[in-house]
């Protein structure tokens, strides 16, 4: 699965798979080791290349920097504070160069962190008193140019197909995965009717639209520890963002990040367990008809729906 392939820092792909794979025993014990000894081992590769040039002028001090994230200082009432950024551009290069420029995706995100969450942080805030804790990160500042131009429904369904059937070519070579590459070309000039039809079937089917994240999974969450527990959560990435049963994020979820054995043992349990927090967080906001209409019956048969 190469699509997403590009030139630039080594330092992009170890920290993807740092932050996207590596337990917490690894970051908080054995992260400066790994990194010494990747760095180490890319040194060694570039020199049995011939590329000493490339070795030398690529120390770990340099290699650090890169993975380094931005943390700059300000001052405020006369004290020094540090706060930590995440920092978004648009890319310069690659094959999801063109998809993340012709569907300004990043225009919902700003959206989201910048109009949508202070509202609805200002509401439970109110809520939750000194028990409140934001959902996201606060968006200090952001920009784009000028849109000249939308794109339409052909050139995204032509972005679909493309990808998809780059993993029917993968799957081609694969050996007992043959017949599934055929199965996903036939799909891939459908698939952006079929996403947009489900999309609709959904938001008309449920008793309780809501605004999702849209890209709900284990890796677009973001978790201070203190003593060593989960404190607090921040969700990041809402480039995905619609309205739609609050069961499409909880699939998600579940399926992109839960072990076999939550599948197997825990499922019922929790699907109870925030059913009830989020029908008790609908009372509390004043939304009584809302939680009583959404059982949770209605809550599994949104589930069963999205997977139609």
């Amino acid at each position: 699965m190469l699509q997403l392939s590009t030139t630039g820092s080594p330092a992009v792909d170890v920290q993807h798979f740092l932050y996207g794979s590596a337990s917490e025993e690894v970051h908080r014990r054995q992260l400066a080791g790994l990194l010494t000894l990747f760095h180490g081992e890319l040194q060694s590769t570039l020199r049995a290349l011939g590329l000493a040039a490339e070795a030398d002028a690529y120390p770990l001090d340099e290699f650090l920097e890169d993975m380094e994230r931005t943390a700059p200082r300000y001052e405020d009432n006369e004290e020094t504070q540090k706060k930590t950024l995440i920092v978004k551009t648009l890319l310069e290069s690659g094959g999801f160069k063109d998809i993340v420029e012709k569907l300004d995706i990043f225009k919902t995100e700003v959206e989201m962190l910048h109009d949508m969450m202070p509202q609805i942080h200002e509401k439970l805030s109110a809520l939750e008193k000194e028990e409140f804790r934001p959902l996201a990160a606060k968006c200090y500042q952001w920009g784009r140019q000028p849109v000249t131009s939308r794109v339409g429904g052909s050139h995204l369904a032509s972005l679909a197909t493309k990808y998809i059937n780059g993993l029917a070519n993968q799957l081609e070579k694969c050996p007992g995965y043959e017949q599934y590459s055929e199965r996903y070309r036939t799909f891939a000039n459908r698939f952006i009717d079929v996403k947009y039809e489900r999309m609709e079937k959904m938001k008309k089917q449920t008793k309780l639209p809501v605004l999702t994240h849209g890209d709900c999974w284990k890796n677009n969450m973001m978790f201070k520890y203190m003593n060593e527990e989960v404190s607090e959560v921040r969700l990041v990435d809402f480039q995905c963002s619609s309205v739609t049963s609050p069961a499409s994020d909880l699939l998600y979820f579940l399926y992109s990040s839960a072990s076999e054995n939550v599948h197997r043992h825990h499922m019922e349990d929790l699907l109870r367990e925030y059913h009830s927090t989020l029908v008790g967080l609908l009372r509390r906001l004043g939304l009584e008809q809302q939680a009583e209409a959404y059982t949770f019956e209605e809550l599994k048969k949104d589930m069963d729906h999205c997977l139609d």
